[in-house]
C-alpha cells in the first residue's frame, strides 16, 4: 500500500528530527537514510506525485544542515534538491517558491561551484516574492561577502534584511526554536557590523537585545542544548564589548546574570564562571599570591590575562614580561604574551617571536595554533605581519605533519584571507579526517 509505505517514511522523518534535536547524528542519519529509501521507491512508481517530492525535498534539507555530514553528501544534497525542483511542475506546486529559496542557500553556503552561479543563484533567490526561511540564508550570505570584501555598510544592510525577515517569519510561528534563535544570532552579526564601524551605541542595543532573547530562549527551551550555545555567545560577546569600551563592572554583570541561566557543572557555566572570577576578584587575589610566592611565574601570567581582559594593557604586558623571565621554558607564557600583544593591536616582531617560541617549546602545537586569537588577526592591516605569522605556521608543520594541526593553520590562513592554502590545507585533512575530528564542521564555516 503506497499510502501506508509515506506514512512510513513521514514517521521515519519526524524521528530524525528528534535525534537532531537531542543531538545523536548518528541514529538522525540512520532515520533519514530509511525516510530516502522509501520515498526513493515510491517515486520510481509515481515521479510526478507532489507529496512525494516535497518529503524528500525536506529529508534532503534536514540531512544536508547535520553538523557531521560529509560536505561533498551536503552539496550532492544541494544540487540534487534543485534538481528536482527544476524538474518539477509550477502549476499545483504550493511549495516550489519555498523549496527553490531554501535550495538555493542550501548551494550557497556548501559552496558553489563559481562566483558568477553563486550571483546568479542569489539574485534568483531574492527576486522570488514570498517570505521563506531559505531567504535568511541568501541573505546572511551576501551579508559574509560584503564582509570579506571589506564593507560592513553593505554586510549590515543584508543583515538588517535578514533580522527583519526572520521577524516576519516568527510572527507565524512564534514559538519556534529554530526562528528565535537564528534571530539572536542574526542580531549579534548585526551588532559585529555596526562595531566595526564604530557606531557604538547602535552596536551596544543589539547586542544587549540578542542578550535579553538568549535568556529568555533558554528559559523556555532548556530542553534544547543550542539554546544554552546561543546563551553563551550573547553574553560572551556582549561582556567583551562592554570591557572594550571601559565597562568592565557591567561586563561583569551580565557574566554574573547568564550563570543564572546555564546548567551548572556544564563547561559553559565553567567558562562564564572563571570569565568573571578574572573580571571582578583576580586582580586582588593573584596580586595576594605573588606577595606570597613572588618568583611564581603563573601567578604573573594570569594576573596579565585579568589585566588584559580590563584594557589596562601596559599592567598586563609587565606582567606578562615578567612571568617570561621566570618561567622562560613554559609556553604558555610566551603565548599568553603574543596574546596580549594582538588584543592590544600590536601587530608586530614581539608578537610573532612569542608565537614562534611557543610553537618550539610546545609539545601541542595544533593547540597553540587553536589559541591565537583569529579575531584580532583578522582585523590586521599589515601584510609583512600576515606573511610573518603564516611563515611561522608552516613551520610548526613541516615535521609534524597531523589532521589537527592542518586544521588549526587553515583556521588560522583563512582569517587572514589566504583562501586558496586555507582550503588546499582543509581538503588535505579531508582525505584522512575521521568523525571525531569534525574537519567539515570548520571546512563549512570556512566556506
Amino acid at each position: 500500500d503506497p499510502q501506508a509505505r509515506f506514512q512510513r517514511a513521514v514517521a521515519h522523518h519526524k524521528i530524525a528530527k528528534l535525534y537532531g534535536r537531542l543531538p545523536d547524528y548518528g541514529k538522525q542519519l540512520k532515520e533519514h537514510k530509511a525516510t530516502l529509501s522509501i520515498l526513493d521507491k515510491l517515486l520510481d512508481h509515481d515521479p510526478s506525485n507532489l507529496d512525494y517530492q516535497l518529503a524528500y525535498l525536506e529529508t534532503l534539507n534536514g540531512r544536508g544542515w547535520m553538523p557531521k555530514e560529509p560536505l561533498s553528501s551536503r552539496r550532492a544534497d544541494a544540487e540534487l534538491g534543485l534538481k528536482i525542483i527544476r524538474k518539477s511542475p509550477d502549476r499545483e506546486n504550493p511549495w516550489k517558491n519555498e523549496q527553490l529559496v531554501t535550495f538555493i542557500g542550501m548551494k550557497l553556503a556548501f559552496g558553489p561551484d563559481s562566483s558568477e552561479e553563486a550571483e546568479k543563484l542569489a539574485r534568483e533567490a531574492l527576486e522570488i516574492p514570498g517570505d521563506y526561511r531559505g531567504g535568511r540564508t541568501v541573505l546572511n550570505w551576501l551579508a559574509r561577502r560584503a564582509e570579506e570584501n571589506e564593507d560592513p555598510a553593505t554586510a549590515f544592510d543584508y543583515y538588517r534584511q535578514s533580522l527583519k525577515l526572520n521577524q516576519r517569519l516568527l510572527h507565524n510561528e512564534p514559538n519556534d526554536p529554530g526562528l528565535l534563535r537564528s534571530y539572536v544570532a542574526i542580531q549579534l552579526q548585526c551588532a559585529k557590523m555596526c562595531e566595526v564601524q564604530a557606531k557604538y551605541r547602535m552596536a551596544e542595543e543589539y547586542y544587549r537585545e540578542s542578550f535579553v532573547r538568549a535568556v529568555a530562549l533558554r528559559d523556555r527551551y532548556k530542553h534544547y542544548y543550542r539554546t544554552q550555545e546561543k546563551l553563551e555567545e550573547a553574553a560572551s560577546k556582549l561582556s567583551r564589548f562592554l570591557t572594550k569600551r571601559d565597562r568592565p563592572k557591567e561586563a561583569a554583570q551580565i557574566l554574573r546574570e547568564s550563570l543564572q541561566h546555564l546548567a551548572d557543572g556544564t563547561a559553559l557555566h565553567k567558562l562564564h564562571s572563571k570569565q568573571l572570577f578574572r573580571l571582578d576578584d583576580s586582580i586582588e587575589h593573584l596580586t595576594n599570591a605573588i606577595k606570597e610566592f613572588p618568583d611564581v611565574g603563573a601567578y604573573y601570567r594570569d594576573r596579565q590575562v585579568a589585566y588584559r581582559d580590563r584594557g589596562e594593557y601596559e599592567l598586563a604586558l609587565s606582567d606578562a614580561d615578567r612571568s617570561v623571565d621566570l618561567a622562560n621554558e613554559d609556553p604558555d607564557v610566551y603565548l599568553a604574551r603574543a596574546y596580549t600583544y594582538l588584543v592590544k593591536q600590536q601587530f608586530d616582531k614581539h608578537a610573532l617571536a612569542d608565537i614562534k617560541k611557543s610553537l618550539e617549546l610546545s609539545t601541542d602545537k595544533a593547540s597553540v595554533l587553536w589559541q591565537i586569537p583569529v579575531d584580532e588577526v583578522a582585523n590586521c592591516s599589515d601584510q609583512s605581519f600576515k606573511d610573518g605569522l603564516a611563515a611561522i605556521a608552516d613551520r610548526a608543520i613541516e615535521n609534524n605533519d597531523t589532521v589537527s594541526l592542518r586544521v588549526a593553520r587553515a583556521n588560522l590562513l583563512g582569517a587572514m584571507q589566504f583562501d586558496e592554502r586555507a582550503e588546499a590545507d582543509f581538503k588535505i585533512a579531508l582525505k584522512s579526517a575521521s568523525d571525531e575530528d569534525d574537519v567539515h564542521t570548520h571546512y563549512l564555516k570556512f566556506l
